[in-house]
């Protein structure tokens, strides 16, 4: 098995499930490779960032992806994207990559924790990371994405100066119609907000998570380097407290 397959199907295994019986996600028909995900309203979604160490690849795939794969199936939780980080701008949260993963209920989740069949192999799991963090969102609508190979998607979090936030609203104001929009030369989408939650241990929980999507990474940097990017953002600078940004590509098998 080809080393980049192992890593994405280990990816969608860190929280205990595997690529298949990806029920919600369906493949897009042809020219370019892409897949349409569902991300559902009445569903518990976790967001795991993380790093595999490269020498124990072999046995998170043999002693842990083979074993949680029945168990965390009778849990009902579900795989929606995942994605290469190829550009990471935190402080803290470095990632290799990013996993969205769909769960029935946080109860359904907290039950599969519990799980003594979990708790034996989860050992494997965790000392084949290097890195792992956590966050738990839901969308206020069902909502479909369609991501595609060759496109840069990227993942923001945010968080707000309270006695700035206020800026926020003016860059935005300005900032849309010059990146947004059909014949915009950007045509930059934002196709998904999800709202965090109070739940987990440590969990990472920004005031504002979603996710946009850029031709590539050549369009991003034009913009952000433009004269009229550097015209407004000082209302950006301004209101933002904390920002962190992941950019790279999905994860298609």
């Amino acid at each position: 098995m080809k080393t980049k397959t192992i890593i994405s199907r280990l990816l969608i295994l860190v929280v205990a499930i595997t690529t298949m019986a990806m029920t919600n996600v369906k493949t897009v028909e042809p020219v370019s490779k892409s897949v349409e995900v569902t991300f559902k309203k009445s569903k518990l979604i976790e967001v795991a960032f993380l790093t595999i160490d490269p020498n124990k690849i072999q046995q998170l795939n043999e002693e842990y992806f083979k074993k949680v794969m029945p168990i965390a199936k009778e849990y009902g939780m579900k795989p929606l994207a995942s994605m290469s980080v190829q550009y990471s701008y935190s402080e803290t949260v470095n990632p290799q990559m990013v996993g969205f993963y769909e769960w029935e209920s946080k109860e359904k989740h907290e039950a599969f924790l519990k799980d003594p069949r979990f708790l034996k192999i989860k050992p494997i799991r965790d000392s084949a990371l290097t890195y792992l963090k956590l966050g738990y969102f839901i969308v206020e609508n069902d909502t479909k994405v369609t991501f595609k190979t060759g496109e840069l998607m990227e993942i923001y979090a945010m968080w707000l100066n309270t006695s700035e936030a206020h800026r926020m609203q003016t860059y935005f104001k300005n900032v849309m119609p010059l990146i947004t929009g059909e014949g915009n030369q950007y045509d930059v989408k934002f196709p998904l907000a999800l709202n965090s939650q109070n739940y987990g241990a440590d969990s990472y929980q920004p005031q504002s998570f979603g996710i946009a999507i850029w031709k590539n990474k050549a369009s991003n940097t034009q913009f952000f380097t433009s004269k009229a990017y550097d015209n407004i953002k000082s209302d950006k600078d301004a209101a933002i407290e904390r920002l962190d940004v992941w950019q790279g590509e999905i994860i298609i098998n």
